[in-house]
């Protein structure tokens, strides 16, 4: 792990994607992405970076920040250029009253699958496992996974991976090997974890 003034460096699984761990804490909690400088428009230091080339999505979390580009910029001079940015504005953190975005305005908000009582036990298991035993993991690596929903005719669970993860070449292996065993080892009614490809805004709040 690099690192310039108290704000490290870690590279990810996805070459595209580098996490950034600011000690003072990003957000107040939320999970939030930023796919533009629009979105950003309101946050400063967000805005500043999406005016860099090749900068594609911002994931925040409460304790660091995944910054992924595009194919063709390569990271080097740019990296250092989002460290200057990030150590300029180090006093903004944590970033607070992200809720007043333009980015959250995009979220619908879906009515939830009705469960039965006992398929909502299932889920309840589900998202338990998920929370100890898998999102450390990823958010280990500059991402989040999130329960979306679950097909119980078929037993497929759908999720959602933000930030590092979105894209990460390495994503399939993990809903597979990690994810899904997991799953089906302790719930008998999980068959198959599939990933949720959306791009719209994303935000999550324990």
């Amino acid at each position: 792990m690099l690192g310039y003034g108290d704000i490290k460096i870690q590279e990810t699984p996805n070459p595209l994607s580098v996490k950034f761990v600011i000690p003072l804490g990003v957000t107040t909690g939320e999970y939030i992405s930023f796919f533009s400088k629009q979105e950003a428009q309101h946050i400063p230091v967000l805005r500043q970076i999406f005016e860099l080339p090749g900068i594609q999505h911002i994931f925040l979390a409460p304790d660091f920040m995944t910054i992924t580009k595009d194919e063709e910029t390569p990271w080097g001079l740019l990296q250092s250029i989002v460290m200057c940015i990030l150590n300029h504005h180090r006093t903004d953190f944590p970033l607070k009253e992200l809720t007043s975005s333009c980015a959250l305005e995009k979220i619908t908000t879906k009515e939830p699958p009705c469960y039965t009582q006992d398929e909502q036990s299932i889920i309840e298991e589900i998202e338990a496992l998920i929370a100890t035993r898998v999102r450390p993991n990823v958010e280990a690596d500059g991402g989040i996974i999130q329960f979306h929903s679950m097909d119980m005719e078929r037993g497929i669970v759908y999720v959602r991976l933000e930030g590092a993860c979105s894209g990460c070449p390495h994503s399939k292996e993990t809903l597979t090997y990690g994810i899904e065993n997991l799953l089906k080892h302790y719930i008998p009614e999980v068959q198959s974890v599939e990933e949720i490809l959306d791009d719209t805004s994303f935000y999550y709040s324990d």
